[in-house]
């Protein structure tokens, strides 16, 4: 389990029910800085907080601690039939992605970048995740 996809999905599942942080602290009867502290990573929720966030956004709680990504029960509904061969992992990053608003626009206007510089981009990405793997 992931500190940081806990965070990632508390915040993506508040945006996404479009609520602030003080409208799901009122919700859960916690502080709103309580919700920034989930947000950020600094606190984890408690199983009780976990079950109420699970009721409010509408997801099991495997979803909100990362265990279970948001993958369509039918991915071919609504995707092209290529669709279906889409990995678990793939499914994973997809997710990612949706969650990191800010990473996913870096990408976006990476794509729009020369060859050479997407190359350059991907070494280093390459060499800093592997950096920060060994420390």
């Amino acid at each position: 389990m992931s500190f940081s996809r806990i965070a990632t999905n508390i915040r993506y599942y508040r945006e996404k029910c479009q609520l602030t942080q003080k409208q799901l602290s009122e919700e859960l009867n916690v502080s709103r800085p309580v919700i920034a502290k989930w947000e950020n990573g600094t606190v984890t929720p408690d199983l009780k907080s976990l079950i109420e966030l699970r009721r409010v956004f509408k997801v099991s709680i495997d979803e909100i601690v990362g265990f279970e990504t948001t993958i369509p029960q039918e991915p071919s509904k609504g995707y092209p039939l290529s669709m279906n061969l889409i990995s678990k992992d793939d499914w994973e990053v997809i997710d990612y992605l949706l969650k990191n608003r800010l990473l996913k626009e870096q990408l976006v206007r990476m794509i729009g970048l020369p060859l050479n510089k997407q190359k350059f981009i991907h070494s280093m990405l390459r060499s800093i995740v592997n950096e920060i793997k060994r420390i």
